[in-house]
């Protein structure tokens, strides 16, 4: 695969994502949001769901948290971030890199959640039941 730069690579995702149907939010300029903070943020009203991702280029690295300079404040890190939302039942976090566009990013974005049954999908405004029709749940 072609090298790409992170940009450009965001910009793919985000034209996928948009395909597929999903709102995608993103950082313009990163130096005014939170240190860590997630590259897209992403919902899709129909299959309801919630979607973080982290972009790296193939030989990118998730910041550590640190400390601010003043030292009075911690700064999380990328690593932080992803370790939270995965922690979040409902949320969706990935980390993806260029080699994802081979596919797997795709299949991610076009996944459908398959109720059990119809009775179970949760309705606007409301919140599935936990181990319900979520990912990675049972």
């Amino acid at each position: 695969m072609q090298l790409i730069t992170e940009k450009e690579f965001q910009a793919t995702v985000i034209d996928l994502a948009r395909t597929y149907g999903w709102i995608v939010g993103f950082t313009y300029d990163a130096r005014k949001s939170e240190p860590g903070e997630p590259d897209l943020r992403m919902v899709h009203p129909v299959q309801r769901r919630v979607i973080f991702a982290e972009l790296k280029t193939t030989k990118g690295r998730l910041t550590k948290g640190r400390m601010n300079k003043a030292g009075s404040r911690w700064l999380p890190g990328q690593d932080e971030w992803g370790d939270a939302l995965e922690s979040c039942p409902g949320v969706e976090y990935y980390l993806w890199r260029p080699d994802g566009l081979n596919g797997e990013i795709e299949r991610i974005l076009r996944y459908v959640i398959e109720w059990p049954h119809d009775d179970e999908r949760p309705r606007p405004g409301t919140a599935p039941r936990p181990g319900v029709g979520t990912p990675g749940q049972s």
